[in-house]
């Protein structure tokens, strides 16, 4: 699927990514693909939950993964997940996800 309206911004790359998915999808787990030190055990932690919006905090520090319902794809705006209020889930004991980003 080809997302033709990315320009306006990360929002639209990720409700592509959202609309690819098929009609039993209830919610989607959101991770970045340059945080290797994910714990499964965060994503776990956030799916017990029943909340539209989560993400994992550490130590008081939003991050990875989300996870959103469906009912919350239609509300991402073009800023992207960012912009969106969730509910924290408190994921300290873990090893935050990372972010490495490689110079080219």
């Amino acid at each position: 699927m080809r997302c033709e309206d990315w320009e306006t911004g990360p929002g639209a790359s990720l409700r592509c990514g959202l609309a690819a998915l098929g009609a039993g999808v209830t919610r989607a787990v959101v991770v970045l693909a340059d945080g290797p030190n994910l714990d499964p055990r965060a994503i776990e932690r956030l799916l017990e939950r029943d909340e539209s919006v989560l993400a994992a905090s550490y130590n008081g520090t939003r991050s990875h993964p989300v996870v959103l319902a469906r009912s919350a794809w239609g509300d991402i705006p073009d800023e992207g997940g960012r912009a969106l209020e969730p509910v924290l889930v408190d994921c300290s004991d873990l090893t935050p996800p990372g972010d490495i980003d490689y110079r080219r």
